[in-house]
């Protein structure tokens, strides 16, 4: 994630924090003091939070009415007239009628569908047909985005916990639930649904609290004492965790429908709430944060060991090994595939994320994009498939270390290895461009290398079709890694060939000296480093360093995309095997295969 796209991630943060401590921010106050323009002129990103701020406000808002039926939870309108000097787009707007149209389903006071075409006739034919296809969605319940579906039949309330052997009180469940991840972070109309519908059980130590392969048909809340899940994969037996009181257990089977994927064995007596699956669908229904907060708890848990809950599961026609790292968008896993004997990596998107329009069309995009590349300096992709609840890329695996490894490890390299990998570079990056792509996120974490000394290029998932227009990038939405982005691309521009260019240069130069061209890590102090970098002299960067390499790389760095012209055929030809025994990377070759600590789908060390 960008330091830009953080700075808005945390905007957002502040602002959901503000409802759970019960004193919620003013949108536009919260705006203000971010720094927004007052005039109303935002940037693509910034629309995209303040969309993202309006949605948020909009459930919490509706959330507050759901017990009052006289009451008049706010409509879209509310937030055009209060932000009446933002220039909204079409593709924005109907985001927020989308969720509006959900919400009101959610609450049980679905709208008709031509309302919104006379609410919003510039947009009138594009609602009519998202709205149709998002209403049958809704009613065929058909994915786990059905959690946001209204359910119109009655599900019955289980005995309250009042009436439990030991008394305990639903308001008294409800504020131990206060105690509780995820649902601390949910309001206290959810808990208390849950404690409405939670039954309450007495267990003791070596009992089997949920047996791995059922049903998962409930989700378990560990309130007092201790238990172990185990992980039990062709008759080895892993410990996976040691659970103490007050921790949520039996999510992943609840949020992903599949059976339950471990063992939980109580290591001595205690107590826990349960809460049937039906009831769970139906407070989620009626709280949509529930389903996506649970989905949170599984992206935190979820590929944190080397073996975890997955791993020996069969997903499709792929067998989960063991995991090799997780990054800011998946975990990635080494598979077998059934038939075919061969490694390869399976990358599955973060479940969180699943609710993240933009990410999962990124994560399908890297698929599509690749696969029909098949080029040795690219990394493979295979398959694309969903299972488990998200979405999963089968791709080939490497089994050496990432450039950023290596220049951690043993940087400044020599000369001719660095030429040798920009070579390298240069002839994926050409069939890319050649291809119509532009990669638009090149830096040596996304460069991964293999034992036989090949290099290729990973992570396709900001990648830009040179023949659309805008793909999912607006002009002004800066998206990349700002240390490592062109000038241009950092101004907002959509970033086209030229810009992978000036990304090369960037690593190269990082190569030869071992440090990188803009070392700050705050975004603003970075500005400030690239307003005053200018290109040093060939003896500043290497005494060793050739004219011809010096000449290519001045111009893979020259500040004007216009008058880029580095000649990538002429890098090419000095492609060749890179000796990786012949370079003291240290520990980075032993824990090969891993994602980098940035990583979104990286196949190298971390």
């Amino acid at each position: 994630m960008s330091a830009a796209d953080e700075f808005l991630s945390d905007i957002i943060d502040e602002f959901d924090q503000s409802w759970l401590s019960g004193d919620p921010l003013s949108i536009r106050d919260l705006l203000a003091v971010a720094g927004f323009p007052e005039d109303g002129n935002y940037a693509p990103q910034q629309r995209e939070a303040l969309c993202e701020l309006i949605k948020r406000d909009l459930e919490q808002r509706w959330d507050l009415s759901a017990d009052d039926p006289d009451a008049a939870p706010p409509l879209i309108e509310t937030y055009l007239g209060e932000f009446s000097n933002v220039s909204w787009g079409n593709e924005e707007l109907l985001e927020l009628v989308e969720h509006e149209f959900c919400l009101r389903h959610q609450y049980g006071r679905a709208p008709e569908i031509e309302e919104y075409s006379r609410r919003f006739p510039r947009i009138a034919d594009d609602a009519r047909r998202r709205l149709s296809n998002l209403r049958d969605d809704l009613l065929t319940e058909s994915s786990i985005h059905s959690l946001f579906a209204s359910r119109h039949a009655t599900v019955p309330r289980r005995a309250a916990v009042a009436s439990t052997e030991n008394g305990l009180a639903a308001d008294t469940l409800s504020d131990l639930l206060a105690e509780v991840r995820p649902f601390s972070e949910l309001s206290r109309h959810v808990r208390e649904a849950v404690a409405m519908h939670a039954v309450l059980r007495e267990f003791d130590a070596g009992e089997v609290l949920l047996k791995q392969g059922e049903a998962a048909d409930s989700l378990f809340i560990l309130l007092e004492g201790e238990a172990e899940v185990t992980l039990d994969d062709e008759g080895s037996v892993h410990s996976i965790a040691r659970l103490k009181r007050q921790t949520v257990v039996g999510e992943l089977g609840l949020v992903t429908r599949e059976v339950r994927s471990a063992n939980v064995i109580a290591v001595t007596a205690g107590s826990a709430a349960t809460i049937a699956k039906e009831d769970f669908e139906h407070i989620a229904g009626r709280y949509p944060r529930l389903s996506i907060a649970l989905s949170e708890l599984i992206a935190e848990r979820v590929g944190t060991l080397t073996i975890d809950v997955l791993c020996g599961k069969q997903i499709g026609r792929y067998a989960l090994r063991r995991r090799l790292g997780r990054g800011a968008m998946g975990i990635v896993y080494e598979a077998s595939e059934r038939g075919r004997a061969r490694r390869l990596a399976l990358k599955m998107l973060r479940h969180d994320l699943t609710f993240d329009r933009m990410a999962t069309q990124r994560f399908h995009q890297e698929a599509q994009i690749v696969r029909d590349m098949g080029h040795r300096n690219i990394v493979q992709v295979y398959d694309e498939f969903s299972a488990y609840g998200t979405s999963f890329i089968a791709m080939e695996i490497c089994d050496g270390p990432s450039l950023s490894d290596v220049i951690s490890e043993a940087a400044p390299l020599d000369v001719e290895v660095v030429k040798a990998v920009v070579g390298q570079l240069a002839t994926g990056l050409a069939a890319a461009h050649a291809a119509g792509i532009a990669h638009r996120d090149l830096k040596p974490a996304n460069v991964l290398l293999t034992q036989d000394g090949a290099v290729k290029i990973a992570d396709f998932g900001l990648a830009r079709c040179l023949t659309e227009d805008a793909g999912m990038t607006a002009f002004g939405q800066i998206v990349g890694t700002p240390r490592y982005m062109a000038p241009e691309q950092l101004a907002g521009e959509r970033g086209d060939p030229s810009a992978d260019v000036y990304a090369l240069g960037c690593i190269a130069y990082e190569m030869l000296t071992g440090r990188p061209m803009f070392p700050a890590t705050k975004f603003g102090a970075l500005l400030k480093e690239r307003a005053r970098w200018s290109m040093p002299a060939r003896e500043d960067i290497r005494s060793d360093l050739d004219d011809e390499f010096y000449s290519l790389l001045e111009a893979m760095l020259e500040e004007d995309p216009d008058a880029r012209r580095a000649d990538l055929t002429a890098a090419a030809r000095w492609a060749r095997p890179i000796d990786l025994a012949a370079i003291n990377l240290g520990g980075a070759l032993e824990s090969a295969t891993k994602v980098d600590a940035n990583g979104e789908t990286h196949l190298g060390n971390s």
